[in-house]
């Protein structure tokens, strides 16, 4: 065979397997795409909307008991206000679920939790007008029969909320599951595309290496080049190519479809990390120390700590963790040097970096963040969670995606037994970035700093540890009475020594119970 028919043959063969290697890359890639739209276009959108509504159930209800129990008309417009815009967001994300979902049992689902929340709005409309009625009225008897209709109404309705949260959450259950079963499907295609482009590649180099010998020196160079580079792919160099020799067009074309090849099959690899969303993190609690706790933080609340470097934070992450909490450390520091440092055997611990390493547990992605911190909040019985090194999530994402974030977060805090620790460095933001997240999160005091508190609220913080001294119990209604101000004013002195970590708010039946926390008693002694 002349020499022009053996090269003709040798590229022709060639050819074929790069044919075949891309027709396989495409055919996989179609399969990969279909799964990662059901991940990003369906299950995923659906997980956070039913997220959402669960959210919003459990404020309708908190607004609905907080209605229930207020005697302020002002206090009760706003409530009712809230509530109407509780009851709006709900009807949008309903409208938005049934467009995405189309399994019928979750259908079905979705219009059982249709049915309980008519029900549960049908409840809170009766309970509103029950109290109503109860504070205009002025007769004694009218009076007692409202007050008997909303307490059963409001019992019901308290019901109901939880009914729907129970309801929501199995769909939600349901939609992760049918999510994680897509990422695990493309998955196992995208193993097979590797596994038949490993293949062709060997089948290249083999052929490769023959034509070597028979064609001569005049195309050895530019083969041993591409059975180089086909062997640091094979070995997991995807940064591999092969420089275009310019001996004769057949080859140029050749090399120039291989680095093709090569750069598609290093994006599809690069890439399966990504559809790794729904990684599963069980919260596990570390071994209890005998020592007392240091921080008395109440839970339910986000904090902030204006604080560099972030030593507080950490004290107060080690101190709960060891004190029946369960911990979920974000940070950028080393995850095994945290361990080390803090002597943290069980806590899981997510690096804030891109890094791709299988023995890491690594991510800078906000979605998949705030996913596993949704995640790990509703697993635990007691969560604490520490976000440190936010600013590298700014500088990554920029600070509206982060404070959304954040407020996400939050929200779910709030209605869940769990602390978020966020240590800041004020240096690093603009005023008016650090002036959002204080006005979002609760403000820690830096570490040395000294607390002043107002005239007006320390009058509050007195009185209620006179009170106590004296064994009686302080109510909302009390601080009015004795400091002689409304009850708007008393309202918002109150939650603002709150959000200090002063005082705790007990409800007793219609009354606001007010006591002291460690840090409050404290301070009230220093006084």
């Amino acid at each position: 065979m002349k020499f022009t028919h053996q090269l003709v043959l040798g590229f022709g063969i060639l050819t074929l397997f790069v044919l075949l290697s891309g027709v396989t890359g495409i055919i996989a890639t179609d399969v990969i795409n279909s799964k990662v739209e059901t991940l990003t276009r369906v299950t995923g959108p659906t997980v956070q909307i039913i997220d959402d509504m669960i959210i919003n159930t459990a404020q309708m209800n908190r607004v609905l008991q907080e209605f229930a129990a207020e005697d302020d008309e002002t206090a009760l417009e706003d409530l009712r206000s809230e509530f109407d815009s509780l009851n709006q967001q709900m009807i949008t994300l309903q409208a938005n679920a049934l467009e995405l979902i189309n399994d019928e049992n979750l259908l079905e689902n979705l219009q059982t939790a249709d049915k309980k929340y008519a029900n549960f709005k049908e409840k809170a409309t009766t309970l509103m007008a029950a109290r109503k009625n109860e504070l205009s009225t002025i007769d004694l008897k009218e009076q007692e029969r409202y007050k008997t209709l909303k307490d059963a109404v409001n019992k019901q309705a308290n019901d109901d909320s939880k009914e729907l949260i129970a309801i929501l959450n199995e769909v939600s259950t349901r939609v992760s599951t049918l999510n994680k079963r897509a990422d695990e499907e493309s998955l196992a295609a995208l193993r097979t595309t590797y596994t038949v482009l490993i293949f062709m590649t060997i089948a290249s180099i083999s052929l490769a290496l023959l034509f070597a010998i028979v064609l001569g020196r005049a195309i050895l160079r530019p083969i041993n080049d591409l059975a180089e580079a086909a062997t640091k792919i094979s070995v997991g160099n995807f940064d591999a190519t092969v420089k275009e020799t310019k001996i004769n067009k057949e080859l140029a074309n050749l090399t120039n479809t291989f680095n093709k090849m090569s750069m598609s099959l290093k994006g599809m690899l690069e890439e399966s990390p990504r559809l790794k969303q729904f990684m599963e993190i069980i919260p596990s609690a570390e071994k209890p120390t005998s020592k007392p706790e240091r921080y008395s933080i109440a839970a339910g609340a986000s904090y902030l700590l204006k604080e560099s470097p972030t030593k507080k934070a950490y004290e107060i992450f080690v101190d709960k963790v060891t004190h029946n909490y369960q911990g979920l450390c974000i940070t950028r520091m080393n995850p095994e040097l945290i361990k080390k440092q803090y002597d943290l055997q069980k806590t899981p611990i997510l690096w804030l970096s891109d890094i791709k390493d299988s023995k890491v547990f690594s991510s800078s992605d906000l979605l998949l963040i705030s996913k596993l911190i949704l995640d790990f909040i509703v697993k635990a019985e007691k969560s604490v969670i520490l976000l440190d090194r936010i600013d590298y999530l700014i500088a990554k994402h920029g600070f509206q995606e982060v404070l959304k974030l954040i407020i996400k977060l939050n929200d779910r805090v709030m209605v869940s037994n769990a602390l978020l620790l966020i240590p800041v460095d004020p240096s690093l933001l603009r005023a008016e970035e650090f002036s959002f997240l204080e006005k979002e999160l609760q403000v820690l005091p830096e570490a040395g700093d000294k607390v002043e508190l107002p005239p007006d609220l320390m009058k509050i913080l007195s009185l209620i540890a006179n009170r106590k001294a004296l064994g009686k119990m302080v109510t909302f209604k009390d601080i009015s009475h004795e400091l002689n101000i409304t009850a708007p004013t008393t309202q918002r002195r109150i939650v603002d020594l709150y959000n200090r970590g002063f005082i705790t708010i007990i409800k007793q039946g219609r009354n606001k119970i007010l006591q002291l926390t460690h840090d409050g008693e404290r301070f009230a002694k220093s006084k």
